[in-house]
């Protein structure tokens, strides 16, 4: 009788990579001039406060678009918005980043948020199903304070 061993070799479980990592020098806090270098085409709003919007369209690659916008009085990032590509970023994929969001239900809408990383998304045509399959429809980051 032949014995033979045989080894299976799994590749080592990793953390997932993080998908915003490439636009750490736009997420909230950072420098307008930071934002200017990657090319953004920015506009004031004066309708309710003056406040600069500044919106970035990508032509490859997971967003679309990110927007952001500067806190009043000062020339930093207060709040940074990305628009994946049309189903291309579900909840799985944040959850494997940040563990499991809150979510708030608002009649079709899901609101899920990672307050100690203070991230929100939205599900819109949420069915009161919860999946990780779900496709997001943007992420935003906001400053802290």
């Amino acid at each position: 009788m032949i014995f033979a061993s045989v080894a299976i070799l799994l590749p080592a479980r990793t953390s997932p990579r993080d998908l915003f990592a490439p636009y750490a020098d736009i997420s909230p806090g950072q420098s307008h001039d930071s934002v200017l270098q990657k090319g953004f085409k920015c506009q004031f709003n004066v309708a309710l406060t003056v406040e600069e919007f500044c919106r970035l369209t990508l032509r490859t690659g997971l967003f679309s678009e990110i927007r952001v916008w500067f806190t009043r009085d000062t020339v930093l990032v207060g709040r940074a918005v990305f628009i994946p590509r049309e189903k291309m970023l579900t909840v799985g994929d944040l959850a494997a980043l940040w563990g499991k969001p809150e979510i708030a239900v608002y009649n079709r809408t899901a609101n899920l948020r990672w307050r100690d990383m203070r991230v929100v998304t939205i599900l819109q045509d949420y069915n009161d199903h919860f999946s990780y399959w779900y496709p997001i429809t943007y992420v935003a980051f906001d400053a802290i304070g």
